[in-house]
């Protein structure tokens, strides 16, 4: 039915909460696991704003957060879920949350990942990063609910 799991992770305890129900279906379907990192080159911009380092090159930055997603978060999920006798991958992508997960998808594909249920103004404000992969993409997604 799936050919593969796709779990986006944004680096919070929230997020890898999916990486629990993303093992179950992998195990049971026995189908590989794609860890997926998006990064949002506007945050580039913000990381220089709010002076939480000096920034000289944006390019630099930009650099530093992909290389700081890849070697601290999706390479060491990967490794756990490979030593634990799954088929796993990551990636790294650019661009919004949603766009960037969906650039990555392929038919099969099934996404597993959390909600934080925010509601309202939060929601209208912060906007769900599931809800626009509901619209953008064919594929299902499983939402785990952050309790």
């Amino acid at each position: 039915m799936y050919s593969r799991v796709v779990v986006p992770l944004d680096g919070s305890e929230t997020a890898s909460m999916a990486l629990d129900h993303a093992r179950n279906l992998a195990r049971q379907n026995q189908i590989p696991i794609l860890v997926i990192r998006a990064i949002d080159p506007s945050l580039a911009d913000q990381v220089g704003l709010i002076g939480v380092r000096p920034v000289f090159n944006k390019i630099d930055v930009m650099l530093d957060q992909e290389q700081s997603a890849t070697s601290i978060f999706v390479d060491q999920h990967v490794q756990k879920l490979t030593n634990d006798g799954f088929q796993a991958s990551g990636s790294v992508v650019w661009g919004t949350p949603a766009a960037a997960i969906a650039s990555v998808l392929e038919d099969g594909d099934v996404i597993v990942m959390t909600t934080r249920g925010r509601t309202g103004a939060k929601r209208w404000f912060l906007g769900s990063v599931a809800e626009d992969l509901l619209k953008r993409t064919q594929v299902p997604v499983l939402l785990v609910r952050n309790d």
